[in-house]
């Protein structure tokens, strides 16, 4: 969750499915305001923000074993 209360989510997709990742952001009533396509990402696994910048948010992704700065 962002300090500001909106709920960032990593939507995994297997890649036979896209190829790219989703991430949904959802206002504090639980309403989607926006979708992040991460491109040629599509196996999302985890988020996190990091704590020294709140506006650097930190993914990693399953299908390049690599971690993401958003």
């Amino acid at each position: 969750m962002h300090p500001d209360g909106r709920l960032f989510v990593a939507r995994f997709d297997f890649t036979d499915c896209s190829k790219n990742g989703v991430i949904s952001i959802l206002n504090p009533e639980g309403v989607i305001e926006e979708d992040l396509t991460i491109n040629e990402c599509p196996e999302l696994t985890g988020l996190y923000f990091s704590k020294v910048q709140e506006d650097i948010l930190y993914a990693t992704e399953s299908t390049k074993n690599s971690l993401l700065k958003i």
